[in-house]
């Protein structure tokens, strides 16, 4: 979502006539398609639960979590397995109830943010500041970095790391990704 609001941010601040120095889009999805199937509203708790969950776990490097299936399994089923990992794990909290509670506002978040990403599309007129993106290579946003440049204007450098949607931002590739911010925006002014 990141990549979005950064855009539409920029995007609100050119019309009303302010400059926007660089726009960093980082592994940016470009148009997202509209959630709501027939028998998957975008409304259903237990889905939205299950990509949360899923989100988590790669976030987390979890990569061979097997969380429980999100058609049968309720919303409340699937935090609880993941506030029960978290706390088996290196995590300390004071309370179960207080894992719980934080990864339900977690939660409440991702879902009202899938809510308002479903069927995004950038608007226009075109954005004329300079703009950066990187893309992960592995990531399912990758083929979306040709897309950007028809609404943007200005100069636009696009520059691929390899990795996935939640290890381009940890060491080490962080440090490729944040050097490459600092001289784009050097370059830019």
């Amino acid at each position: 979502m990141g990549g979005v609001v950064a855009f539409e941010v920029a995007r609100h601040l050119e019309q009303d006539g302010a400059d926007a120095c660089l726009l960093a889009l980082l592994d940016p999805p470009f148009a997202l398609p509209d959630a709501r199937r027939p028998g998957q509203a975008l409304t259903d708790e237990a889905r939205l639960a299950g990509l949360f969950v899923a989100d988590a776990i790669r976030g987390l490097g979890w990569d061979r979590a097997e969380p429980p299936d999100p058609v049968t399994s309720t919303a409340t089923e699937q935090l609880r397995w993941l506030a029960d990992r978290l706390a088996t794990g290196d995590l300390e909290t004071a309370d179960d109830r207080d894992t719980t509670a934080r990864l339900r506002r977690r939660f409440d978040v991702f879902a009202a943010h899938s809510r308002l990403l479903a069927g995004y599309r950038p608007a226009r007129p075109a954005l004329r500041a300079p703009t950066l993106i990187v893309s992960a290579s592995r990531s399912p946003n990758a083929p979306a970095t040709a897309l950007w440049p028809r609404v943007l204007a200005g100069p636009v450098r696009t520059v691929s790391v390899d990795g996935d949607h939640y290890t381009f931002l940890r060491p080490p590739l962080v440090a490729e990704v944040g050097a490459t911010m600092l001289r784009w925006h050097n370059d830019a002014e």
